[in-house]
């Protein structure tokens, strides 16, 4: 499975991580690179401290830190042994996905007899500080296409479908190959969603904070989920001229 490079460069040096595909549309990407641990009332002396183990990673954070290209969270935590309450300071940078792609749709037209076309789709849901974003496409054929107007009418009950099109051609796929479907796993890593259950009444996400920058995972109840949808883009629309046998 091809994944999505994110990157920062600094002085000649280059910071890689890579992520599943359901990342493609996330612009950036926080990457803890130390966590601090310290006393309530010592906040500034840490009595635990841990840095990434590639010291490339700890230099390119520390040259860039107070920028745009670092930050720092810090979360109380509890000891659920002693029942202490400590702070945990996380330091972060900032990396940019390599394989993003902005929209660029210059044309759109549809219903021409020997033409077929594919809106390709992203939906966007802002769950809180939470954002989710599905992709997917539309395909419409000759004479009688549906428009992406129509489409939009029922958009998310288009898009449950699509991801049930999708699993069932993975199931499909794994049968050819005698191989043992892993349905759920597959689809988190592509799609960032999977339903949890037979009537598609709740789903896990992958999600990614819209100031943190930082990846989570949690279950949504399908409801929540539909009321969360903000935005629709269509980010590339693409038209092919069928021949004679296609258009048949």
């Amino acid at each position: 499975m091809e994944k999505i490079p994110f990157t920062l460069t600094h002085e000649g040096t280059t910071l890689r991580e890579e992520h599943y595909p359901w990342a493609k549309h996330h612009k950036k990407m926080g990457y803890c690179v130390g966590v601090e641990k310290f006393d309530q009332s010592l906040e500034e002396a840490p009595f635990y401290e841990k840095w990434h183990a590639d010291k490339k990673y700890v230099e390119v954070y520390h040259a860039l830190k107070n920028t745009a290209h670092t930050f720092t969270k810090v979360d109380s935590m509890v000891n659920f042994d002693t029942g202490k309450n400590f702070k945990q300071r996380r330091h972060f940078i900032v990396l940019e996905n390599q394989a993003y792609q902005e929209a660029d749709v210059s044309h759109y037209s549809i219903g021409a007899s020997n033409t077929k076309q594919m809106c390709h789709i992203r939906l966007i849901f802002q769950l809180e500080y939470d954002r989710f974003i599905f992709d997917m496409e539309h395909r419409s054929t000759g004479f009688y296409a549906e428009t992406f107007g129509s489409f939009l009418e029922d958009v998310f009950s288009n898009m449950v479908d699509y991801l049930e099109e999708k699993k069932e051609a993975y199931v499909a796929t794994c049968k050819q190959k005698k191989e043992e479907p892993d349905a759920q796993s597959h689809m988190v890593r592509t799609y960032g969603i999977y339903p949890l259950d037979e009537d598609e009444s709740e789903f896990k996400l992958v999600v990614v904070g819209s100031k943190s920058l930082m990846i989570d995972e949690f279950d949504i109840e399908k409801e929540e989920l539909k009321r969360s949808l903000i935005g629709v883009e269509v980010y590339q629309f693409d038209m092919e001229i069928m021949s004679k046998d296609q258009g048949a």
